[in-house]
């Protein structure tokens, strides 16, 4: 059973419209949440807890919940509002002035969201959710690890005397086949020395300097050819 701090008794007082209300504590918190008291009494009467924490959404939003069963028989949090306001599969409940902590009925509206349950799918007590038929989900247990017994010596080795010891199965581990014998491994056979490529510099250097001059007596025959040209032209 889940323990709780102690939590202050709730306040009931009367607003300025002459309206019975009544202000609840809110755990970890300095905060109370604010709604009519009928409404209050509803939630008491049905079982819901009066144990209300103030629970941050990760967007720097806070309202103040309660925890229940769903109708799949999981434990979760609720908001107030949606108990209030008997919010349905689909509908999301919002404060009308922004004051998350006013559970007034006319303070609360709907608006489409990402919600799998109605109001009246939230269960206070295990004892309620056994008696619709559902039973609470509990904590799946894991598969269970097997683990290898340690092997006794005798089960293994020879016994002392050099005798072999008989197996589990009735087999003495001397009748057991013998493996075959690994094949032998091939010969490296090793590879012919690297020997560098003689290059005659001297023969290079003449066949290279003979494309030069060729390049150059043709490149000065075709220049001289189209300066004659010009001339003429001239």
């Amino acid at each position: 059973m889940t323990k709780y701090k102690q939590q202050a008794a709730p306040e009931f007082t009367t607003d300025a419209d002459g309206q019975e209300v009544v202000h609840v504590p809110l755990a970890n918190s300095q905060q109370q949440a604010t709604l009519y008291a009928e409404d209050y009494r509803k939630l008491m009467a049905a079982g819901f807890s009066r144990f209300w924490k103030y629970v941050q959404d990760g967007c720097g939003r806070a309202y103040p919940t309660l925890n229940a069963y769903t109708s799949d028989g999981h434990n979760r949090e609720v908001t107030i509002a949606r108990l209030v306001a008997g919010a349905g599969r689909g509908q999301r409940v919002r404060a009308i002035d922004g004051n998350a902590l006013n559970l007034r009925t006319e303070n609360l509206e709907f608006f489409p969201g990402a919600v799998w349950f109605n109001a009246s799918d939230w269960y206070p007590t295990a004892e309620a959710l056994r008696a619709a038929g559902i039973e609470p989900a509990g904590k799946t247990p894991g598969p269970r690890r097997r683990h290898r017994r340690p092997e006794k010596p005798s089960e293994n080795r020879t016994a002392s005397a050099g005798a072999p010891v008989e197996t589990k199965a009735g087999h003495s581990p001397a009748t057991a086949p013998a493996r075959p014998p690994l094949p032998a491994t091939p010969a490296v056979v090793p590879s012919k020395p690297f020997t560098p490529r003689t290059i005659n510099r001297a023969a290079l250097s003449a066949r290279v300097g003979v494309k030069v001059s060729e390049g150059l007596l043709e490149n000065f025959t075709t220049n001289f050819r189209e300066g004659i040209e010009q001339l003429k032209r001239g």
